[in-house]
């Protein structure tokens, strides 16, 4: 969840440059694996996000407002490597998906970018078949077999990431223990 919230932000702010790939890269992860990532999440600026699955489909919807703005964000998520999970946002700008990975456990846990300065690095050397596009401000992969490099820790930028914490119910007293009257 936290990187759907740094990727929001990302989206957001207007320098920010994205990566963005054709299509989401991996095995599609379980439902018992995806299952935590619906409830209420807490992002930066106390910012709530109502998570739920889509129906009929593999899909999430995520909706929170910030800055007196109603957002919302339509993402999948896949496995690439050993457990690695990767959210894949929608991005209808660019008609492709926006990588973040997950770090954390399942009532805390942050969404890491993708680190550009170290894209760049790989395009230049020609590693990477990748197209800047400056209108857009976006690194654009096509389709391919991109799982190693997504599975990677160099790909990921520790330093930009987004935090997020599940809300918790409040505490209820089972029925078998209330006391008659509360």
């Amino acid at each position: 969840m936290r990187s759907l919230l740094l990727l929001t932000l990302c989206v957001l702010l207007s320098a920010c440059t994205r990566v963005a790939f054709t299509v989401p890269v991996g095995q599609p992860a379980s439902p018992q694996d995806t299952e935590v990532l619906a409830g209420d999440w807490t992002g930066e600026k106390a910012v709530v996000w109502h998570v739920k699955p889509e129906t009929g489909s593999a899909y999430f919807i995520a909706k929170g407002a910030e800055d007196g703005k109603e957002k919302d964000f339509r993402f999948v998520v896949t496995t690439v490597g050993h457990d690695v999970f990767i959210v894949w946002v929608e991005d209808k700008e660019l008609n492709a998906f926006l990588p973040m990975r997950i770090s954390g456990a399942e009532d805390a846990l942050a969404l890491l970018f993708p680190d550009e300065e170290a894209i760049k690095r790989i395009v230049e050397e020609r590693k990477l078949p990748a197209v800047f596009d400056k209108d857009k401000k976006a690194w654009l992969f096509p389709k391919g077999d991109w799982e190693s490099l997504l599975a990677s820790k160099d790909f990921w930028s520790l330093n930009l990431s987004l935090p997020f914490t599940k809300n918790r119910e409040p505490n209820q007293v089972p029925e078998v223990n209330r006391r008659p009257g509360t």
